[in-house]
């Protein structure tokens, strides 16, 4: 099992305040912080990150939106974060690496001959497994990403019908990720990302009532760690669902529930 235990949120980077200043009033231990540009290493912006969830006393987690456009670049990218200090580092894999395997391969050897800890990286990517599999390079990444499997389970894939996306979506990743599980290697249940928003710009926003349902449908299933996406465009309101959910530390090996709720969010 990796690291990643309890709740975080997903940041870019103008929104670390507003994650830092919720984080504690939600539950959320970790704050994932967006450490690159076109997946090379931002040492500003990585600096920036570290320093504002540090002086919360909240754990930092490293991401990048991965391009394979500079493969050693994208090694170095996790390896630099790894040795700021950043807890773990999420690669994002998404439609911008359609069709690159060799390079997804040529990626994980890389880390690998770098000696990094791979039990620290995790894939994110797209809870459609099925369908997405042959396109986003999933098996030659997963290698190398031991921490676990973060499918990004977003409104934004189902719009039109906001009753029943919850139920269906999450059913569906689940279902997905159990057929593929053991040709990606994982042992461990998955650990979903969940959103704020229904389209793909963060400009419809979920009410309380909306988000709710998504973190039920994801607590129901026990997840050791979920994620939301993301602070800059979380509606005042939608907090208290999030802070709601709990999540289930050490699931199989001694787990202990841990939830939060604050009034004040």
């Amino acid at each position: 099992m990796g690291i990643l235990q309890g709740k975080g949120i997903w940041t870019l980077y103008d929104d670390i305040t507003a994650a830092t200043d919720v984080a504690a009033s939600v539950g959320a231990d970790y704050i994932l912080c967006k450490v690159s540009s076109r997946g090379i290493y931002n040492e500003a912006r990585a600096s920036t990150a570290l320093t504002a969830v540090r002086s919360r006393g909240l754990r930092p987690v490293a991401w990048t939106y991965s391009y394979l456009d500079d493969v050693e670049g994208e090694a170095q990218c996790a390896v630099r974060a790894l040795m700021a200090g950043f807890e773990a580092f999420i690669i994002d894999a998404e439609a911008s690496i359609n069709g690159k395997s060799v390079q997804a391969h040529q990626l994980s050897q890389r880390l690998i001959q770098l000696g990094v800890d791979t039990s620290k990286i995790y894939l994110c990517t797209d809870p459609r497994i099925d369908s997405k599999i042959d396109e986003i390079p999933m098996r030659q990444l997963a290698p190398v990403c031991r921490g676990g499997f973060i499918p990004m389970i977003y409104g934004e894939i189902m719009p039109n019908d906001r009753a029943n996306a919850p139920r269906v979506l999450m059913e569906n990743a689940y279902a997905n990720f159990s057929r593929h599980q053991s040709e990606l290697g994982y042992t461990d249940a998955l650990l979903p990302a969940i959103a704020s928003y229904w389209d793909n710009q963060g400009h419809a926003r979920m009410n309380y009532a909306e988000l709710k349902r998504w973190c039920d449908e994801a607590q129901a299933r026990q997840p050791a760690f979920v994620s939301l996406y993301r602070a800059g465009v979380t509606a005042t309101d939608a907090w208290r669902a999030f802070a709601e959910l709990v999540t289930v530390r050490g699931r199989g090996v001694g787990a202990t529930v841990v939830s939060s709720m604050d009034e004040t969010v």
